[in-house]
């Protein structure tokens, strides 16, 4: 019941003073492909959970959560610690060994403070808005840059929404809502009807071809109906069904890697533009720091309702995946950047998809069109086998249709 998140504990039932301080114990799920339980210590902290490169701080208070927090709260706290100080130190390695000077810089410049349970809407004039988030408001983690005004001056930060339950249109109508497009309609129909011409016209050479007119009508009215009213008819039934969605984005270990990746990259890519670069590295990022091929997946009590983020996926790129909506968020550029990881040798993939966001390459501003043209300059200004390097992403890229 336990598995994909942490249940907090104390060593003991008596509480040892500041002085005599004891390493927190919490049950995580192993790093790795396989997804079991395990028993790691926090041995970073000693009373509060804070170290010299970030805190975890309730709502809007300034000062960390200690150990002296009620029990509900502490379980958050440990897991956001746990899995921030992991990514911490996943980053400071990599960009000490790829040079990546302005993120490191960044990374050790600035005490990220991670909020929990915040309840209020962001606002970029004042760092909290006046209104709370309500159950329609959709996003459960956010990241934001810092800033400052008159009365307040703020660093980087993330902040969790507490978890909130909402009922909202069901996974199976979404997707024949996309099937009931007409442009998809259409094209059935006239694959369909072009099959049945082409057996009226095959009929029509026999002899005595009118004793077949029966069966051509039925297969022309089977087409339309295939086409037409089936798609119409299963999307209006699934539209009565609503599906119950749930998310405790502190309590999930990819959702939490995947923030402290906007936090580590922000010199290079905007955490607050939703866009398929800006959120695709970061769900790359957690994958690789996690061992895991599926985000969000097995997630019990902690997620609900959310499709899973598949790093195996193989899609080509559609109209709809560049440009709908939902591109963000989905599985195609987040599997493509694991894609070329794994057909490059150890270590490689991360540092090329890394210096592939240097300046000049990719922005904050950046589209998914615009990835192609910078990876493969990133392996021309600096791949010590560039011929190889890239016919391998050339082969990628042409799979994915990102060519």
């Amino acid at each position: 019941m336990f598995s994909r998140f942490v249940y907090f504990a104390f060593l003991s039932l008596c509480l040892p003073s500041v002085s005599d301080a004891l390493p927190f114990k919490i049950k995580a799920r192993a790093n790795g492909h396989k997804l079991k339980d395990t028993i790691v210590e926090i041995k970073e902290i000693s009373d509060c959970f804070e170290t010299d490169y970030f805190r975890i701080v309730y709502r809007t208070e300034e000062k960390a959560i200690c150990r002296n927090a009620n029990p509900e709260l502490l379980l958050k706290a440990a897991t956001v610690f746990y899995y921030s100080n992991l990514a911490f130190d996943y980053f400071l390695q990599l960009f000490q060994r790829t040079n990546s000077n302005d993120l490191l810089e960044h990374l050790l410049s600035h005490k990220f403070t991670l909020r929990i349970d915040q309840e209020l809407l962001y606002d970029a004039d004042t760092h909290y808005g006046r209104a709370k988030a309500g159950e329609s408001y959709e996003i459960q983690a956010l990241t934001i840059a810092g800033g400052h005004n008159e009365d307040n001056t703020w660093g980087p930060e993330t902040w969790y929404y507490a978890g909130r339950k909402r009922k909202k249109d069901w996974v199976v109508h979404r997707i024949l809502d996309l099937v009931n497009q007409e442009h998809l309609r259409s094209g059935l129909r006239n694959s369909l009807l072009f099959q049945d011409a082409l057996s009226i016209s095959n009929t029509l050479r026999l002899p005595k071809a009118f004793q077949f007119w029966d069966l051509h009508a039925e297969s022309v009215l089977l087409s339309l109906g295939l086409s037409e009213l089936l798609p119409r008819g299963l999307d209006a039934i699934t539209s009565l069904v609503r599906q119950n969605y749930f998310y405790e984005s502190a309590l999930l270990p990819e959702a939490i890697v995947h923030e402290f990746s906007h936090l580590a990259l922000m010199p290079r890519l905007n955490a607050i533009i939703p866009t398929a670069i800006n959120e695709g590295y970061p769900n790359y990022f957690a994958g690789k720091i996690l061992g895991l091929s599926k985000l969000g997946a097995k997630t019990g009590k902690v997620s609900k309702g959310y499709i899973p983020r598949n790093s195996k996926s193989r899609s080509r790129l559609t109209l709809q995946e560049a440009c709908g909506s939902a591109s963000p968020f989905g599985s195609f550029f987040y599997s493509t950047l694991s894609q070329i990881d794994s057909a490059l040798p150890e270590a490689r993939g991360e540092e090329l998809l890394l210096h592939a966001t240097a300046s000049g390459r990719l922005s904050a501003s950046s589209t998914i069109w615009d990835f192609s043209p910078a990876i493969l300059k990133t392996i021309e200004l600096g791949s010590k086998e560039p011929e190889l390097e890239r016919e391998i992403v050339k082969i990628i890229l042409e799979q994915r249709n990102l060519r």
